[in-house]
């Protein structure tokens, strides 16, 4: 066989790989702010990663890591306002075999703040888009709210354990809201934030070496540089500024080996 038809031969294998690996799709997000002064008709502003209107901001950034941040107010007996979203994007575990099961480590900070009448939440989901391979969902939820929350807490601060497929893709699903006021006795402020960092599990990549992550296109993965608060106004910009600080001071301490603790929720 000569030169050339080696490296069409080459070239038809390479061919063949790409085309059996997942073709990631990019993120997928979305916000909107609404501001409703009592008595009077609401303003919404609805936008792709971010929106602001008087008392309500929401964030969404992917690069270079994926990081959010909303926050509502309303003073008493003036106004309501809410900020809300969502963010879904792919990733796939590439250089595996077919169907071959690989562990994931999903770090995260869920964190939710309120003060007086106002409420927040925050989810966090991971799933394999290969229904037939009978991948188990796995998530984690949190909420504040002045009327209470059932069993969810304010915050998750660990890491979830989940599974991916060698060349298969898997979704990453947020949902977020905040908001606060509204109410003729008391107002209210609330802030959420999120900033997931997802890698395949150490001790098993040193047993299966060449295994890599790739992400929807556009979507970094990696610990934000320094918190970067929506701009604000100033009765909730101490809020998101310390909750933004607080979760990049916890996932380092995840990754250096601080923080073990690992709380899974099967879905």
């Amino acid at each position: 066989m000569n030169k050339l038809s080696l490296a069409a031969v080459g070239l038809a294998l390479i061919a063949n790989v790409d085309a059996a690996r997942a073709q990631l799709l990019g993120p997928s997000e979305g916000v909107s702010c609404v501001y409703t002064p009592i008595g009077g008709t609401s303003t919404i502003v609805d936008g792709t990663s971010s929106c602001s209107v008087t008392d309500a901001q929401a964030s969404i950034s992917t690069s270079p890591a994926v990081s959010i941040t909303a926050s509502g107010t309303g003073p008493q007996a003036t106004s309501a306002s809410q900020a809300e979203g969502s963010l879904s994007y792919q990733f796939e575990v590439v250089g595996g075999t077919p169907d071959q099961q690989v562990p994931i480590l999903v770090t995260t900070d869920l964190t939710t703040a309120i003060s007086g009448n106002a409420s927040a939440s925050a989810s966090i989901k991971i799933f394999s888009l290969a229904s037939d391979l009978g991948f188990g969902d796995v998530q984690a939820e949190v909420c504040s709210n002045i009327n209470g929350c059932g069993s969810e807490s304010p915050s998750f601060d660990g890491t979830l354990d989940a599974t991916a497929f060698a060349d298969e893709a898997a979704e990453v699903s947020i949902s977020f809201g905040a908001g606060g006021g509204g109410n003729a006795v008391e107002g209210g402020t609330a802030g959420v934030s999120v900033d997931p960092l997802i890698e395949i599990d150490p001790t098993y990549l040193l047993a299966n070496p060449g295994l890599t992550l790739e992400f929807s296109p556009g979507v970094g993965n990696g610990l934000p540089a320094a918190p970067q608060p929506v701009p604000e106004p100033p009765s909730l910009a101490l809020l998101a500024a310390g909750m933004a600080a607080l979760a990049a001071w916890r996932r380092r301490q995840v990754r250096t080996g601080h923080n073990s603790g690992k709380r899974p929720v099967m879905a």
